[in-house]
């Protein structure tokens, strides 16, 4: 379904392994030129549970040291 959209209407995104520290996170969003705010959602498939909004990288710092699990970033 993704593939019959436009890329240019996309969100830009960027899969965060589990264990990456904050500081590789904040490069990785830097890299992929995502931009804030951003939607932090675990990749699990489990329907929106613990999606958060973040809206700055001191609130990524704030929240977080390392991911708990494997993250799904997006702008």
């Amino acid at each position: 379904m993704l593939r019959d959209i436009d890329p240019e209407l996309l969100p830009s995104t960027a899969l965060a392994k589990a264990g990456t520290s904050i500081l590789a996170l904040i490069k990785m969003i830097d890299t992929n030129r995502i931009t804030h705010p951003i939607i932090l959602e675990p990749d699990i498939g489990e329907r929106g549970f613990l999606v958060q909004q973040i809206l700055s990288p001191t609130e990524l710092m704030y929240r977080y040291t390392t991911l708990p699990c494997d993250m799904i970033v997006q702008s």
